[in-house]
């Protein structure tokens, strides 16, 4: 069976504006429908921003991101909105009420 990968990235690179050296560079995944990964490293290495490429949210300076088999960057942002869902670790409570009083 030969599937579209969910999410296909190839030979991407990032590189924080003003550095020298990228974050990263010729960086390959896929993703089938259907798997998990994680990312894991140190504070400061990358993850973060890994997942804001990944998204669509900044974009890489080499490389092609692909969602479902479209280029991401071809993807219309509240298109892109409504495909894409990050959930990071920690969040932060603005209110102060309970599941059962949200409900």
């Amino acid at each position: 069976m030969n599937s579209v990968p969910v999410l296909e990235a190839t030979g991407v690179r990032f590189r924080h504006h003003g550095a020298t050296a990228p974050l990263f560079d010729r960086l390959s995944l896929s993703l089938s429908g259907g798997e998990f990964a994680g990312i894991i490293g140190p504070n400061g290495s990358g993850k973060t921003t890994l997942l804001r490429v990944l998204s669509g949210v900044v974009s890489p300076e080499a490389g092609d991101i692909r969602l479902g088999g479209r280029p991401l960057r071809s993807i219309p942002p509240r298109e892109r909105a409504r495909l894409v869902a990050v959930v990071f670790q920690e969040t932060q409570v603005l209110f102060n009420f309970s599941v059962l009083e949200i409900a």
